[in-house]
């Protein structure tokens, strides 16, 4: 990638003239698919970009992708992506109130270890080189509250330290965005026992609510009867 095309970016950011959302989101998508700017890209398939419409209010940011998102070139790829479908949808969010995206774009090489493939942590420098994206997404869709999925989602977004589980569905207010919430990644589980999924779901969907009220979009009747079918 190019710095001017970058730079080209960041006018029509500053100066979109007849350039609608839609377009600008391209653009970057675009610059994104173009990056060099860390190594993740020799070994990813693809650059997993952003989904979801310009007019969103509510932005969900996961922290690097796994294999099924380094595949489908889709952030929340898989069972992760059903579960929070399911969530939003008994929160009585739509998904066109919502951008799924990722912290960081490519994915880190997977390492062989006990006859398991792991996705090894980005390194700080790769997590930088991937904010700029983060911070055209949000130019762009202008999101209301951004929920920031897992610990590596909730330092790159807000350039801190988050202690997770510990502080899950905590709320803070940092400028940019009327509101970042944290909460853990759903991802593990799938595979744990049916007791714990239920226990997670609960916990996840009691969260997303909070954010639904934040909204004003959600139905008060109907979302405590959501959880307390659970």
């Amino acid at each position: 990638m190019t710095e001017s095309r970058y730079e080209d970016l960041q006018d029509r950011l500053c100066n979109p003239g007849a350039l609608c959302p839609e377009n600008l989101l391209d653009m970057l998508h675009e610059c994104e698919a173009a990056c060099t700017r860390c190594r993740l890209w020799e070994s990813a398939t693809q650059p997993v970009r952003g989904s979801g419409p310009a007019s969103a209010r509510l932005m969900i940011v996961g922290g690097q992708p796994g294999e099924e998102e380094d595949l489908s070139g889709r952030p929340f790829a898989g069972r992760a992506r059903a579960m929070l479908h399911e969530v939003l949808r008994r929160a009585g969010l739509g998904l066109q109130d919502v951008y799924f995206t990722n912290a960081v774009k490519h994915r880190s090489p997977a390492t062989a270890s006990d006859d398991t493939r792991e996705t090894p942590e980005p390194l700080a420098e790769e997590i930088d080189a991937c904010r700029r994206w983060f911070e055209g997404e949000v130019a762009i869709v202008k999101p209301e509250v951004v929920l920031c999925v897992g610990s590596l989602a909730a330092k790159a977004v807000l350039g801190f330290h988050v202690d997770l589980p510990r502080e899950r569905g905590r709320v803070f207010h940092p400028g940019f965005v009327g509101a970042v919430m944290v909460t853990v990644d759903p991802s593990p589980v799938p595979a744990q026992t049916e007791e714990a999924q239920e226990r997670a779901l609960k916990d996840l969907l009691d969260e997303v609510y909070e954010v639904a009220e934040f909204l004003g979009v959600s139905d008060p009747f109907k979302g405590r009867d959501e959880l307390a079918q659970l």
